[in-house]
């Protein structure tokens, strides 16, 4: 391989990475404009983490869970104690959508 196609290819992989920053940092903007530029650096760079991981599943935890499941329940007894497993909940919901195997 020459040199010069040596420089090409590290040239083409220069631009690409050059563009994904930009493009984390354009999303970090837009996605919080209220944040500070060291903000919007560390929310760039969760950005690009996320994009590079083999494994793009996030899961629900059993907070999340819990807080979707609660603010669309209501108990008709006036002193209803409401039980919720929400861990159960979150592994089935993932289980539902693939998100855990």
């Amino acid at each position: 391989m020459s040199d010069k196609q040596k420089d090409e290819g590290f040239n083409e992989r220069l631009v690409r990475c050059r563009d994904k920053v930009l493009t984390a940092w354009a999303c970090a903007a837009l996605l919080r404009p209220d944040l500070s530029p060291a903000g919007k650096e560390k929310l760039a760079k969760k950005i690009l983490k996320m994009a590079e991981s083999k494994d793009h599943r996030l899961g629900i935890t059993p907070a999340q869970a819990q807080e979707i499941v609660l603010s669309h329940t209501q108990c008709i007894a006036k002193n209803c104690p409401m039980l919720l497993f929400s861990e159960p909940l979150s592994r089935e919901i993932n289980l539902f959508f693939g998100e855990v195997e």
